[in-house]
């Protein structure tokens, strides 16, 4: 199993200057480090600084690379296991670069299919989409607001990832 370490750098509060959007080719922060953010639309969200092993696409869902280092990926098919989940992006965040990843707290993922408001959802496929857990074999990780109407649909959920 892997495990991510607690905050280390950015922990209680929201941080001033702290902008989840942000990207850099150098590290940021300790690998994993949680930084809280007071979105003005979406209130609290918690994000995971990790580097981007593939570009990131705005409310994807991807998963620890091979290498154990913090890099993220997607998700092999089938493989729906919440502990290898790094967060869903709510900004590009460009190959080899770091960037941070939304782990709990209301923001934007897109679904596998359609999905009805206020349903459990998991990451089963290797396309990072959300799914319903109860017709996925994947863990869920967050729960809709509203409907999403239509596959590749950008949707407001809430996750609870960490």
């Amino acid at each position: 199993m892997y495990s991510f370490p607690l905050p280390v750098a950015v922990q209680g509060d929201s941080v001033a200057g702290f902008d989840p959007t942000k990207t850099s080719t150098t590290r940021m922060a300790p690998r994993g480090t949680l930084a809280w953010y007071q979105h003005p639309t979406y209130g609290m969200q918690c994000y995971r600084h990790a580097k981007a092993g593939v570009a990131t696409v705005v409310g994807v869902t991807y998963a620890m690379g091979a290498n154990d280092d913090h890099e993220v990926a997607l998700l092999a098919a089938g493989d729906g296991d919440r502990n290898l989940v790094i967060g869903c992006a709510q900004s590009v965040i460009p190959l080899n670069s770091y960037g941070w990843y939304l782990v709990r707290g209301e923001g934007q993922a897109k679904a596998e299919a359609g999905l009805d408001a206020r349903t459990l959802a998991g990451v089963e496929g290797s396309d990072g989409k959300i799914d319903d857990v109860s017709t996925a074999s994947a863990a869920a990780i967050c729960r809709t607001g509203a409907a999403i109407s239509a596959e590749d649909d950008l949707g407001r959920v809430y996750f609870f990832i960490v």
